[in-house]
């Protein structure tokens, strides 16, 4: 299969969330991962959320350089686990206060990712990284029953940056459609773990090289 090449755009109804407030992203020093991780059971909201997302993307990206990427607080994956820290109340289940914490840093990532702090055009900017509602009402997100994210479609919309290999903690992701945007950089590997991804759109971008063969090779993909 290949990247489609179609060039359906999507619409995007208004929402009334507050725009994302990412100038004041607290300090990743606080929570440092050779604290926070332990073998043992977690002792707190914050704990657990950082035990979650360190053995997810360990298992789904076994080569990623976990110690250098989230020591940088530059980093967008520095970036979104503070923010993602952030909105956990230590005094309330973190089931409830931040759903799904890895699907949370995952989309967290893919924000920054794609430059989102930078300013995003107003269509898209309503209701991603507000910590009051779930990811799932962001714009551009689709979610099955049970709050999994299965569709991401921010076609057209103006959105720059590289796609993040951190998408494979989407693991029941159906289709993925960023084309006719300025996204840069190469497509990453990860993409070719995402066993039900049936549509993939990067059509229109400004990426470099070639579609990798572990995602040629995807028996999933219809277009």
């Amino acid at each position: 299969p290949t990247v489609s090449l179609t060039s359906a755009v999507p619409s995007f109804a208004n929402t009334s969330s507050p725009s994302a407030n990412v100038t004041a992203v607290p300090s990743f020093s606080s929570f440092s991962p050779s604290v926070l991780i332990t073998t043992a059971a977690p002792t707190s909201a914050a704990e657990y959320v950082v035990n979650s997302i360190m053995d997810s993307l360990e298992l789904l990206l076994p080569e990623f350089n976990l110690s250098s990427a989230f020591n940088d607080p530059n980093s967008t994956q520095s970036k979104a686990l503070s923010w993602v820290l952030s909105t956990v109340n230590t005094t309330r289940n973190v089931s409830v206060s931040v759903g799904d914490p890895v699907q949370r840093f995952g989309a967290a990532n893919l924000f920054f990712s794609l430059e989102g702090d930078g300013g995003w055009d107003d269509e898209i900017d309503d209701g991603w990284m507000n910590e009051d509602i779930s990811e799932c009402e962001w714009t551009g997100f689709r979610c099955d029953g049970d709050g999994k994210v299965i569709g991401l479609n921010l076609q057209e919309t103006g959105i720059r940056g590289r796609i993040p290999n951190e998408l494979v903690v989407f693991d029941q992701l159906e289709e993925l459609e960023l084309g006719n945007n300025a996204v840069t950089g190469t497509i990453p590997t990860g993409i070719a773990r995402l066993g039900k991804l049936k549509s993939l759109k990067l059509w229109g971008n400004k990426l470099e090289g070639t579609i990798p063969k572990e995602i040629s090779k995807m028996t999933s993909l219809d277009s």
